[in-house]
């Protein structure tokens, strides 16, 4: 009997060699371009930056990075739909890559906070929402996307949701002072002030300039009905204020501590600084 035998037919693309060599020449222009946008890019020179991206893209349509990048310029120039767009298609051209999602989740987050009641904020929040976690799902130790899911989770008032992508951060990430800062606002929140101040705690000690954790630890203190720890803390944001040339935030500290505790030396110490930052600069 004769003996059949199984072949496994194999298909070969051929290419010719001018057509080869075009599509490498092609693609080292490509990538020429996308090092000149970057360079333009590090020097603030934004249209430059976009320009080049876009020959990046001419010469290789399928360079997704030149998308996520151009996006990202868009993005920082407030031009939301062309920065949407941009990463949209680079999620069709590489599907696996997560920061393509992760970026139209910040621009459907952006999008979201700029709309007004009663309009489109909640549709863009669970847009937002939908992109962190397809970039979850792509990058499982994606930490940053669990910080932002999770602050959309707080601002749809899913809250222990939002707990569990900060604590998801955090368990990724330690010294992640921002997943520590939020979760303590959720459970500021909630009312649980031993958790926000032990979250605030942490933060700053991971951050010692961290002049937001100072002040909503303050409000933590001036809650639990501490005047003295409230007023160091508010005293302590007021000269990060001022450091960060943010006056009027500063006086906002003095009044804090007047209404905490309106004896305290602290309130004359803070206003004197303000003062002189006034006059003399920081």
């Amino acid at each position: 009997m004769r003996k059949l035998i199984l072949t496994i037919g194999v298909i070969a693309l051929i290419f010719s060699g001018s057509t080869y060599a075009q599509e490498i020449s092609n693609i080292a222009k490509s990538m020429q371009y996308f090092t000149q946008a970057q360079s333009s890019y590090e020097q603030n020179q934004f249209q430059q930056a976009i320009n080049d991206y876009t020959k990046s893209i001419q010469e290789n349509p399928n360079n997704y990075m030149s998308y996520i990048n151009r996006g990202i310029i868009y993005y920082e120039l407030n031009r939301c739909d062309e920065a949407l767009k941009d990463f949209k298609k680079a999620q069709s051209i590489n599907p696996d890559n997560s920061k393509a999602y992760y970026n139209s989740g910040v621009v459907y987050n952006k999008l979201a906070s700029n709309k007004l009641e009663n309009d489109n904020t909640y549709l863009y929040y669970n847009k937002a929402r939908t992109e962190f976690t397809k970039a979850i799902q792509k990058d499982p130790n994606f930490y940053k996307a669990y910080i932002n899911r999770g602050v959309v989770n707080y601002k749809l008032a899913f809250y222990q949701d939002a707990i569990d992508d900060f604590t998801k951060a955090i368990q990724i990430k330690p010294l992640s002072y921002k997943a520590y800062y939020n979760r303590g606002i959720v459970y500021y929140t909630l009312k649980n002030l031993t958790a926000a101040e032990s979250d605030f705690t942490n933060a700053i000690e991971i951050n010692p300039d961290y002049v937001d954790a100072y002040f909503n630890r303050g409000l933590v203190y001036k809650r639990q009905d501490d005047p003295k720890s409230a007023s160091v803390d508010f005293y302590k944001a007021g000269l990060l204020y001022i450091k960060d040339n943010k006056r009027e935030a500063a006086y906002q500290c003095v009044d804090l501590i007047q209404r905490t505790d309106k004896f305290s030396t602290l309130i004359y110490d803070l206003k004197s600084k303000i003062i002189k930052d006034e006059i003399y600069g920081s």
